[in-house]
């Protein structure tokens, strides 16, 4: 007599070495959505100055995201909700949070993420904002990184011409849009972290009022409205949660504070040494295997 196998106990209640092939697959192709499906994270909290600067765009990601979270300083007993004197960024950097001793700081899943343009690639790959192929995640990066060579809001918050850089980019930027055969945004079907940075620099440019995007570049300003109508943009830009951009009113103001606070980035003070031995990229007890 032959030992029972598995098939042969399936076959005997009636169920096909087909049935249990399309079986197997669904219940993979289930998994594998699973694994894709936005996680909840808690409450985020976020440090910097209060402005744009470089975490605007970090703070435009969390609320596409859906990720809620605090204007907080890390550290701050005081529960203040931006940075604004040295010793806070010293008591920063003692406990070394600061891979580079530099803000923006976000506190996520139990890690400190640095350096804008990793924690926007953080929030996207964790909330799906990141292309659906491998393909379109390298699109992404190339628009993401064409974004870095463009500058326009360190242009914006410098009040410096850069009329030949927006020119230039902006038409390459419409051009991206327009070959876009599969949707409305720069890259697939759905909204990506480059788009958020493009919707970010294009309000900007428009609010300044130092490119005329309608008369122009109609494509980008109707693309513009576009991310700006989505749910949780729209939501987030009507709160009145958003900082003051250093504009003409408050550009000293801005940059007197930063300045306050990191006078060795202006050589108005020696670096200061490590102050913390060790970086402490995650907290006590988080798993990095996420």
């Amino acid at each position: 007599m032959s030992s029972p196998t598995l098939l042969g106990d399936l076959a005997a209640i009636g169920v096909s070495p087909l049935h249990l092939g399309i079986a197997i697959a669904v219940l993979a192709v289930t998994l594998a959505l699973y694994g894709r499906a936005p996680k909840p994270c808690g409450t985020a909290r976020l440090t910097y100055f209060e402005g744009h600067g470089r975490a605007e765009e970090v703070r435009l990601m969390l609320a596409a995201c859906g990720v809620p979270w605090l204007d907080e300083v890390h550290g701050d007993e005081a529960g203040a909700r931006f940075v604004t004197t040295q010793a806070q960024m010293r008591k920063m950097m003692a406990a070394g949070v600061l891979a580079m001793d530099q803000l923006p700081l976000l506190e996520i899943d139990g890690l400190h993420l640095v350096q804008h343009a990793a924690i926007l690639r953080y929030l996207a790959r964790r909330h799906n904002m990141y292309g659906s192929t491998l393909a379109e995640a390298a699109k992404i990066d190339i628009l993401s990184d064409s974004m870095g060579d463009w500058a326009p809001i360190t242009a914006l918050m410098q009040a410096r011409d850069a009329s030949a850089a927006h020119a230039k980019y902006l038409a390459r930027f419409t051009r991206a849009l327009t070959s876009n055969a599969d949707g409305d945004f720069l890259a697939g079907r759905s909204l990506s972290f480059a788009d958020v940075q493009l919707f970010h620099a294009l309000e900007q440019l428009a609010n300044a009022g130092v490119v005329d995007l309608p008369g122009k570049w109609p494509a980008l300003d109707a693309y513009r409205r576009r991310i700006r109508a989505l749910g949780p943009i729209a939501a987030y830009v009507e709160s009145g949660r958003q900082t003051p951009f250093p504009g003409a009113g408050g550009r000293d103001a801005f940059f007197q504070t930063v300045r306050a606070t990191l006078p060795w980035v202006f050589g108005k003070a020696e670096l200061p040494p490590l102050l913390s031995a060790r970086w402490h990229f995650s907290k006590l007890g988080t798993s990095l295997s996420r």
